[in-house]
């Protein structure tokens, strides 16, 4: 499996797919950096496995 390197935002926000971006709720702020969060988290603990 790749590793995948998240070093900003807007890189991340690039690689999401047009279909999550078409929901309605993409338009809130916070939905949009908690999905950031949980990537950089998810990274993470896929290093502790």
């Amino acid at each position: 499996m790749g590793e995948k390197h998240l070093t900003s935002y807007e890189e991340w926000e690039k690689g999401i797919p047009e279909e999550i971006k078409q929901e309605s709720v993409w338009g809130f702020y916070a939905y949009r950096k908690a999905l950031f969060l949980f990537d950089l988290c998810w990274t993470d603990c896929e290093k502790l496995l």
